[in-house]
């Protein structure tokens, strides 16, 4: 069985589930993180479509190594992470083409039994009666018998072709063709998809043009469509959806380059980019213009900061003359002989501010009032 991934967001260790999931059973984050990620994991393994409805209470405990008390961890799941139909929330937006995938790739498994036990138990055609009628007898006799050719190469691809060969004594007759279970199909890129297990009918119109053109220009193109067949399974990675694909063939085309796996992929990262809301160029202007307009953010609150201490202290000076200058000798003072020459002054300046704001929050009484 093929490797499958659970997909958990960036933000889910800040998420309500998480939280709740902490308040509720006494977990810590990191632990309900694990226990939830066990879960998803184990639905997935169990089978499509992410059903806990017909699951017991001790299934869902033992998929995640429970070991609190019996029956909180499921009851916690049935009431707040399933839907009314006891499905994991959000699980068709997550899920729901790797569903889709593994539905169709058992289908193909039972059609191709199917075709192989056909071909095991299948006879080869009969001459009709009608072909023996005119020869007046049952079948082939008088020493005249019937020899059926090896099948070659060009007697499948000519049909004017004879399947039956008689003796020079036997007059030819009229035969019948062979039935051609093995013959090619008229389309090349047909047999190509079907090694590669790779269904069109995953693809909406306008992206499957992409696709197959892609398809159709590349040197290997069976190698072409098993990547993006990997690519929609999960086996290269990531899971990506039909859409993505087709918009990363689009742009692959454009770029007229020989296909390679490893550029494919990063045109697959830029195309999931560009659908969930702007390439990466224009995120990254908008990051560094964020990050810009922060510094100047900060700049600006810095001067507004010194304004208003240079303000305060002008007004403390006015109105309590006597005691600004003591508290500038307090400030002196206060100071070690570690500071000296320039840096000397910003210290003394700092410890000023601080009495200042002490006696203004104290609304002590000063000399001269």
């Amino acid at each position: 069985m093929a490797d499958y991934y659970a997909q958990v967001e960036a933000g889910f260790p800040r998420s309500k589930l998480v939280d709740r999931a902490r308040t509720a059973l006494g977990l810590d984050t990191d632990q309900a993180i694990g226990k939830f990620v066990r879960l998803w994991l184990a639905v997935i393994e169990a089978g499509p479509g992410g059903s806990l409805a017909d699951r017991s209470d001790a299934w869902i405990e033992e998929a995640v190594a429970w070991r609190g008390e019996p029956g909180a961890f499921a009851k916690f799941v049935r009431d707040v992470h399933l839907d009314e139909h006891g499905v994991i929330r959000d699980w068709e937006d997550k899920y729901g083409v790797l569903d889709k995938l593994r539905r169709q790739a058992r289908d193909r498994k039972a059609a191709q039994r199917e075709r192989e036990r056909s071909e095991r138990n299948g006879t080869v055609t009969p001459l009709s009666r009608g072909h023996e009628r005119d020869q007046g007898r049952d079948g082939p006799g008088d020493g005249h018998a019937a020899v059926l050719p090896p099948v070659t190469e060009s007697s499948l691809l000519s049909p004017s072709s004879s399947s039956l060969v008689v003796t020079q004594e036997q007059k030819p007759v009229p035969t019948q063709e062979p039935v051609r279970r093995d013959a090619p199909p008229a389309d090349p890129l047909i047999d190509t998809l079907e090694r590669a297990r790779l269904d069109p009918a995953l693809f909406a119109p306008d992206d499957w043009v992409h696709v197959s053109g892609l398809l159709r220009a590349s040197r290997n193109a069976f190698a072409v469509a098993c990547t993006m067949r990997g690519h929609l399974e999960g086996e290269e990675g990531p899971i990506y959806t039909p859409k993505v694909i087709g918009r990363a063939a689009r742009e692959f085309g454009a770029a007229g380059k020989e296909f390679n796996a490893r550029y494919f992929a990063g045109f697959l990262r830029d195309a999931e980019k560009a659908m969930a809301g702007g390439d990466n160029s224009r995120r990254q202007g908008q990051q560094e213009a964020r990050f810009i307009d922060h510094e100047a953010v900060q700049r600006e609150r810095e001067v507004r900061e010194e304004a208003a201490i240079v303000e305060m202290l002008a007004d403390f000076e006015r109105r309590h003359g006597a005691r600004y200058v003591q508290l500038q000798e307090i400030a002196e003072k206060s100071v070690g002989p570690n500071f000296k020459g320039k840096f000397r002054a910003p210290v003394v300046r700092a410890a000023l501010v601080k009495l200042v704001r002490h006696d203004s929050a104290q609304g002590e009484e000063v000399d001269g009032e």
